[in-house]
C-alpha cells in the first residue's frame, strides 16, 4: 500500500488491484504461477521456498487412513464423526 496526503489530510491509498493479483505482486508470483491456485481443488496448488515455486499435486483418496490423519477441514471431521455415530 501506499501512503499519500489527499488534500490537507494524510491517508492511506489502496491501490485498485484484485485480491489475487495483490497476492502475487506480494508474493512474486507471476499470473502463469497463480492458476495453480485460482480455484485450485483440494490438495493442489504451489509450495514457494525463497525464489523457487513448484506447482502441486498432492490428492489424496478421502477414505484412506492418510487423508483421515492429515486433513485439515473440520467440516469433514464432524460428518466422519455422525457416519460413524450412525452405525
Amino acid at each position: 500500500m501506499e501512503t499519500g496526503k489527499s488534500g490537507s489530510e494524510g491517508g492511506c491509498r489502496k491501490p485498485n488491484l484484485s485480491f489475487w493479483h495483490y497476492c502475487g505482486r506480494l508474493l512474486r508470483i507471476c499470473p502463469e504461477q497463480l492458476k495453480f491456485v485460482r480455484g485450485a481443488q483440494s490438495g493442489t496448488g504451489i509450495l514457494k521456498h525463497g525464489s523457487m515455486i513448484v506447482p502441486m499435486d498432492i490428492t489424496v483418496d478421502k477414505y484412506s487412513s492418510i487423508y483421515r490423519l492429515f486433513s485439515t477441514n473440520p467440516f469433514e471431521d464432524r460428518k466422519e464423526a455422525a457416519r460413524e455415530e450412525g452405525h
